[in-house]
Formats: C-alpha cells, structure tokens, sequence
C-alpha cells in the first residue's frame, strides 16, 4: 500500500512538472484540438444564382411562327429564350419572379411580321422550377377569308361571274374566285391592298373595274366584307 501511494505520488509530481514545462495555455490549444476532432462540423449549402426553365408556345395565326422569344424581367433585363420547334429553354435567376413577354413573328409572305405580346406574364417559382409552361401569343392570320356579293345591273340578263384581286403593292399573281349564285368566297393574303375587277357573263358579257380592297385584318376582326356591282 506504501509503495502503491509512492508511486501515485510520483506520477502526480510528474504531471505536474509537465503542465508547469507546457504552460496552461499549450494545455489549453491542445485540449480543445483533440476535442475539436469529435465535434460536428457545421453543413455548407450551395446556392444555385440561375434555373434552366423549359415550355412550350404556340402561336395563333394561321401561317404564322414565331422566330424569337425574349421574357423582361427586373429593370427591363432580357433574357433570350432557344426555340426548337414549339419548344422554349431559357436561363432565369433563380428566385420567384414575373416576367413579361414579346415574340417576333413572321407569316407566310416576307411583309407579314411583327412583334406581339404573350397572352400573360410568365411566372416563375423556385418551389416548382420543374413546372413546364405554355406561353400563347395571338399572331395575326397570314391569309384570310373575305366573303360577299356581286351582282350586275343588267340580271337576270346578266350576271356577275368572278370576282379577280390584284395586288396592288405586292408581287404575286391575281387571286379569282367564282361567283355563285350571287356570292363569292375569297381566300387572300393577309396586309395587301388589292385592284378588284368584276366580271359578268350573259348579255352583256366582260368586265369592270371595282376600285381597290384593302385587306389588314387583326386578330379576333369579322371576315372583310366586298359587295360589288357591274
């Protein structure tokens, strides 16, 4: 028991003659170093600054595509949407927002184009950045449908047989459309003024000149209306 307290003694004396040599403050930085090793260490999150959005759009003139999509965000900032087909990609910052929308479009013929406004903002929400959306822009029709009637002052003896639209202001051939039983259907390019001639058959038969038919009509407008007499 002596030499066991003896022992015990020496090694106290011991340690202590090495906290003495280290000083309390090496103890200290050691201490919480060999500590440190078995605490948890704090996460790090990374945070994404931009999303790739997808969706589609769809454009509703007949004959009409769009060539590009531009989404306007926060002080007027553009961002270019990538078309494929009726498909859009575009790079936003990733954070809830609103954005408004414009579309160049073309028809047909190289004088039908313009810029349009999408049906509603695109909303963006980085709750949901997966969601596809669908953006509507109403283009105008590249061709459409003018009806009416022709007629002649000289029926039942004559009567009115065709109805011809001559470009006044663009280049491509005159459109005829017949007449029957006192009316016509005409399917014309859209934005084009045209020199409309009637012509008659019976006794007398030819034709005369019926002065010009403007044709601009926009979306959601009632079919031009040309009521011609010979």
């Amino acid at each position: 028991m002596g030499k066991t307290m003896r022992n015990f003694g020496n090694n106290l004396g011991l340690f202590l003659a090495i906290l003495a040599f280290l000083g309390f403050g090496t103890i200290y930085v050691l201490w919480h170093s060999i500590v440190g090793v078995f605490q948890p260490q704090p996460i790090a999150y990374i945070t994404i600054s931009n999303s790739t959005i997808t969706g589609s759009f769809n454009a509703t003139g007949n004959g009409t595509s769009i060539d590009q999509i531009t989404l306007y965000g926060e002080n007027k900032t553009q961002y270019h949407a990538l078309i494929s087909g009726s498909s859009f990609t575009v790079t936003l910052p990733n954070k809830n927002a609103s954005y408004n929308v414009t579309a160049t479009w073309n028809g047909i013929y190289s004088w039908e184009k313009g810029t349009v406004a999408s049906t509603s903002p695109f909303t963006f929400s980085t709750s949901d950045i997966y969601a596809s959306q669908r953006i509507i822009f109403q283009t105008q029709d590249s061709f459409i449908i003018s009806t009416g009637t022709a007629s002649t002052k000289w029926f039942p003896l004559a009567w009115a047989s065709s109805i011809e639209f001559t470009p006044t202001n663009e280049s491509f051939q005159p459109i005829t459309a017949n007449v029957n039983y006192g009316s016509y259907i005409a399917k014309l390019p859209n934005f084009v003024t045209y020199s409309v001639t009637e012509y008659y058959a019976g006794v007398p038969s030819g034709n005369c000149s019926e002065g010009t038919y403007q044709v601009k009509v926009t979306n959601g407008a009632a079919f031009p209306k040309g009521n011609w007499t010979c």
